[in-house]
């Protein structure tokens, strides 16, 4: 399955355009390039990429590539074809995130910083780093509360910021894509803390329009990092658990996911935690 978001922009002049009705999409492999190899970036979400009618961003540093992303039939995989030009652009250190757009509101998906010795058969695979997508919602969230006049919305948006920078304690993680299952609890905690306060801000007649939209992609952004947690761990637990309790674990999910459609993004992070804390207790 391929998404493709090139945008080709014509040079020719009307009279030599082709009409809609005699364009033929013709598919053509491609042949390798045996002097310039391609790089191959594959991404592991476990929520699923979602198809949209928007385009797919890989953004490595300041470098963007929205061409190319195959994705695989179970929607968890997608891949980036990177050229060697391209490829040997980019800095070790440099952020990897992924969204649709490009649109600043949209939510980010993290996935660590750029590491070339990684890669392996010039293909470089990589998990979610849910640590750093969180740790950019918070540094999002300062730059929006740097912008507020009110004094009201800016200390609401500083309690919730603070909340999410307790989540980011070291010790209740494990890795960038899993908590520890004893002190993890607390991440989800702290996120539900935060959603009060982000729940009221999200309804507020008083917060700034031009802000609104940024504010909501940050909303989606920590949902899904929490949902991704969750999900993690399911994986995680699946070859050890019954399959009543995977079943039961997932459908905690699903709940969380119909909470989050209906705008109930408190209701959400609850059915995550519930979801987590079932595949992990002892």
């Amino acid at each position: 399955m391929l998404l493709s978001a090139c945008t080709s922009i014509a040079t020719a002049s009307p009279s030599m355009q082709p009409s809609i009705d005699e364009i033929e999409i013709v598919s053509t492999p491609s042949i390798p390039n045996q002097e310039h190899p391609e790089f191959q970036i594959e991404l592991y979400n476990p929520n699923r990429f979602d198809v949209r009618n928007a385009a797919i961003v890989l953004r490595i540093g300041k470098a963007e590539f929205s061409s190319g992303g195959a994705l695989t039939p179970d929607m968890l995989n997608i891949f980036f074809t990177l050229t060697s030009q391209e490829f040997e652009g980019l800095s070790d250190g440099d952020p990897i995130s992924f969204l649709y757009g490009p649109y600043e509101t949209e939510p980010l998906l993290f996935f660590g910083l750029l590491q070339k010795n990684q890669v392996q058969d010039r293909t470089l695979r990589l998990d979610p780093h849910f640590f750093m997508t969180k740790e950019n919602a918070a540094q999002r969230l300062s730059k929006i509360a740097l912008s507020m006049d009110s004094i009201e919305l800016r200390e609401s948006l500083q309690f919730t910021i603070s909340a999410l920078e307790r989540s980011l304690e070291p010790d209740l993680w494990d890795d960038p894509a899993r908590l520890d299952p004893v002190a993890g609890e607390e991440v989800f905690n702290f996120e539900l803390e935060a959603f009060k306060r982000l729940m009221e801000l999200e309804s507020s007649e008083q917060f700034p329009l031009g802000d609104k939209a940024m504010l909501i992609g940050i909303i989606d952004q920590i949902v899904l990092a929490d949902r991704g947690l969750a999900a993690f761990a399911i994986k995680d637990a699946s070859g050890e658990l019954a399959p009543s309790e995977i079943q039961q674990a997932n459908s905690l999910l699903l709940q969380g996911d119909v909470a989050a459609m209906e705008g109930d993004f408190f209701g959400a992070v609850e059915n995550y935690k519930a979801a987590w804390l079932l595949v992990t207790r002892d």
